[in-house]
């Protein structure tokens, strides 16, 4: 995608339809979205990954600092964070999770501190693999 600001949102029939957001969050777009393997961050990360467009922050961010800002996606496609409805997702998910992905399918149910909030119909955590896990596939 050419410009980063365009936002390309799956809506429930399966057809892609494009809304402007700007990459701190103000949402004017579609509500469905769905997305694919969106990392689980701090929110804070999260803001730094779509403001500076630096992946690498994914991996440096500590899990702590999500104690602290609280938790946020980051779509690495789109380069969008959201933030998700904490009465749909619970804690200790997001916490096994940190530093996974996520699959989910939703509405944005509006803004938090900036941030389009996803109300989760449908997800799927993916937690990080181990460090050694692929150990001995070669």
């Amino acid at each position: 995608m050419t410009n980063p600001m365009m936002l390309t949102v799956v809506a429930s029939l399966g057809v892609a339809s494009a809304a402007t957001s700007t990459q701190l969050g103000v949402w004017d777009g579609e509500t469905d979205v769905e997305l694919y393997s969106a990392v689980i961050t701090a929110r804070s990360c999260a803001r730094e990954m779509a403001k500076t467009g630096n992946l690498s922050i994914i991996d440096t961010c500590p899990p702590m600092q999500a104690a602290l800002t609280g938790f946020a996606l980051y779509d690495t496609m789109e380069e969008q964070a959201y933030m998700l409805d904490p009465q749909r997702v619970y804690r200790f998910e997001l916490e096994l999770g940190f530093g996974g992905s996520v699959d989910i399918y939703g509405e944005i149910k509006g803004t938090n501190d900036g941030l389009p909030v996803i109300t989760p119909e449908e997800y799927t955590i993916t937690p990080r693999p181990k460090p050694d896990a692929f150990k001995g596939c070669l």
